[in-house]
């Protein structure tokens, strides 16, 4: 489905040119669990935003089913591969304004009985969807946003860190929740995560960045 061919990040500081990553090369196809590892401030996150289109390379190109992506729509990109951030934005107003936004931008009818398992199955059951959305922890903003992802029925997620304001059991809920997404749709993800006990649950490959590369290593992880 999608393909990363030569991607590279730098970016200027007050004294010179600094290289994030280069030449990264990889192809993610239906049902891949991968998981970026390795120590901050190597591009991690900027990878996952070039992939939302969120941000640009500094070269290299993204293909999403042979189309180079600028030949794509931006707003179809952006529904088939769904970036949720670290620090989970919420709209104003309520937690169902914010459950209903991706029904509202597509046109699509509101998918109630989707949406309540989504919230039972992430540990928000008791949570009242007049609750404004702002008023939230940041563990209960982390989970909103990846059920309005999900709601929005990608084909691959991109996730940073998004288990890292959640407790044990809240977390291990939402680890859950992605895998039987996996099993049902056959989707993908890229799951930014400094766990190892987390990697070895949820992937199947791994991203390690480090001194300016990327390495791709596939283990055979069960679900």
């Amino acid at each position: 489905m999608l393909e990363l061919r030569n991607i590279s990040k730098s970016f200027q500081d007050d004294v010179s040119e600094k290289q994030l990553f280069q030449n990264v090369c990889a192809s993610i196809s239906d049902g891949h669990r991968i998981c970026c590892t390795g120590e901050s401030g190597q591009g991690k996150t900027s990878l996952l935003r070039i992939i939302a289109r969120l941000d640009v390379p500094s070269s290299g190109q993204l293909y999403w089913d042979n189309v180079e992506a600028s030949q794509c729509d931006v707003v179809q990109w952006r529904q088939h591969i769904h970036y949720v951030a670290q620090h989970a934005v919420m709209l104003p107003g309520t937690v169902k304004d914010n459950l209903q936004l991706p029904s509202l931008l597509h046109g699509r009818t509101f998918q109630q009985d989707k949406a309540e398992y989504l919230m039972n199955h992430c540990g928000l059951h008791q949570m009242d969807w007049q609750t404004s959305a702002e008023s939230l922890s940041g563990g209960e903003k982390q989970r909103i946003a990846l059920i309005r992802g999900l709601l929005l029925e990608p084909k691959i997620l991109l996730l940073d860190e998004v288990t890292g304001s959640l407790d044990t059991h809240n977390r291990d809920l939402v680890e859950s929740v992605l895998l039987q997404w996996i099993e049902k749709t056959n989707g993908s993800y890229i799951w930014i995560s400094h766990d190892p006990d987390q990697v070895k649950r949820v992937s199947s490959e791994q991203w390690y960045f480090s001194q300016h590369q990327v390495k791709i290593c596939r283990e055979e992880y069960s679900l």
